[in-house]
């Protein structure tokens, strides 16, 4: 069964930056919200490569020669277990993504740990809420990729700019590149290869 996360901003703070009163709860512009709202904290973890929620997680990760494991989910709140073989092994956590183990050659351990964030980073919530703005614009106006056009819509100092009917997949709301690279740098997740468990 898949976990839901839940979205990097509600839909009181959605209706607070776009200056209206929030929808009846359960009513369809509510439900629209809802949607816009989890598709939009979803683009952005597509982005990042990350689930950004905190959660606890328990991969197979190869340590170096070196005895240093870099972690998937970032950042890391707490590391519960180390196992090689099943054993325990001591660590260190040397930074928000690496741990050091008493190893000299490549292995292959077993780590569960904590990671993400317990509050949303304020620079996602804002851009969930860009993008959650944008797609209910494009909703409203019945302009999803069926026929050109320009828009664009802004919330609180972001702003998302997209074309509808433009190129073969027909437009579509996205950050601009800049937006996205910074995000991915900012957040993303760390160059490795895992065994999810």
């Amino acid at each position: 069964m898949a976990t839901t996360l839940t979205p990097f901003a509600t839909v009181a703070d959605l209706s607070a930056a776009l200056g209206i009163t929030a929808p009846t709860v359960g009513s369809a512009a509510y439900l629209q919200m809802v949607d816009a709202l989890s598709d939009a904290s979803d683009e952005l973890r597509d982005i990042t490569g990350q689930a950004i929620n905190q959660g606890t997680s328990t991969v197979k990760v190869m340590a170096s020669p070196g005895g240093l494991v870099r972690l998937p989910a970032v950042p890391v709140v707490e590391v519960a277990s180390v196992t090689l073989d099943g054993a325990a092994v001591e660590f260190e956590l040397i930074d928000a993504v690496t741990l050091s183990v008493p190893v000299c050659r490549s292995v292959l351990v077993e780590v569960t740990y904590t990671h993400g964030w317990a509050v949303i980073p304020g620079m996602l919530r804002k851009w969930c809420k860009v993008l959650a703005a944008a797609a209910i614009a494009a909703a409203k106006s019945g302009n999803l990729g069926l026929a050109g056009g320009l828009s664009s819509v802004g919330v609180d100092d972001g702003r998302v700019t997209w074309a509808t009917g433009a190129g073969e997949n027909g437009g579509g709301v996205s950050l601009p590149d800049a937006v996205a690279l910074r995000l991915k740098a900012t957040y993303g997740s760390p160059s490795i290869t895992v065994e999810h468990r």
